[in-house]
């Protein structure tokens, strides 16, 4: 993988790190809760795309936008790297593994 992933990476292990180090959960439910979080995460980007197309009456329009959508985008992705790296022996390999499969799998398409 290239030095941008590599430093992604780098920074996902540090934040596991600190996140263990602060856990006061057995090793399993932690990871129970970091897998968890990503429902959690989703429904933020569900609601602020409801928040983006003003979707409920009585709040209307959020000012943020798709601004706000595309972080909480950004929070389900870097939640799901933190449960990668929690479970995995080498999250990195793994999610290059697991890119090379998806992006073979669609770009034979083309």
């Amino acid at each position: 993988m290239n030095g941008t992933t590599n430093q992604l990476f780098e920074t996902i292990r540090k934040i596991t790190a600190v996140l263990d180090g602060y856990s006061r959960l057995d090793r399993q439910l932690e990871v129970v809760m970091r897998i968890g979080k990503l429902s959690q995460e989703t429904g933020e980007v569900h609601e602020a795309l409801a928040g983006a197309i003003g979707q409920n009456p009585r709040k209307g329009l959020d000012p943020e936008g798709w601004t706000k959508v595309q972080k909480e985008l950004c929070d389900v992705i870097f939640t799901a790297l933190v449960a990668l790296e929690t479970v995995s022996e080498d999250a990195e390999a793994m999610f290059a593994e697991r890119l090379a499969y998806i992006a073979d799998r669609t770009l034979s398409l083309a």
